[in-house]
């Protein structure tokens, strides 16, 4: 709750009031112009909403700080099993141990070059020829 209050008041509140300031002086100003509905009002909002959503964002380091201060374990610096580096490095599903089920290289059996079937070998799944005329 501290963290939620002390991140309103002291952060996401008055950059969002900053920011709704400046872009109301920056309309009245002539550099933005005004929308022909519902003048400065749009813009001014929405200076308003990202003012206050980067100054919430802004308070993150801080709080995380006040929890670590507090003894509890440091919370978003790491991902559990099997995501640490995952674009440079192997995810934990490694195809390495289902070499039994899915064969060498991960694929499923049937997938295999070597153990894929021919119209010409002794298979009979195929139809032949001669069994589609009769």
């Amino acid at each position: 709750m501290e963290c939620k209050s002390e991140s309103f008041w002291y952060r996401a509140l008055p950059l969002s009031l900053a920011s709704m300031l400046a872009s109301q002086g920056l309309v009245y100003k002539g550099i933005l112009s005004p929308s022909k509905r519902f003048g400065s009002t749009p813009k001014v909002a929405l200076a308003g909403v990202l003012g206050f959503v980067v100054g919430k964002i802004s308070y993150v380091g801080a709080c995380r700080q006040k929890f670590q201060n507090a003894g509890f374990p440091a919370f978003g610096t790491t991902f559990p099993y099997g995501f640490g580096n995952f674009p440079l490095g192997k995810p934990h599903h490694d195809n390495d141990h289902h070499e039994g089920k899915n064969g060498p290289h991960g694929f499923p059996d049937h997938c295999r070059k070597s153990q894929r079937t021919t119209p010409d070998s002794a298979d009979l799944s195929y139809p032949r020829e001669r069994d589609l005329r009769e």
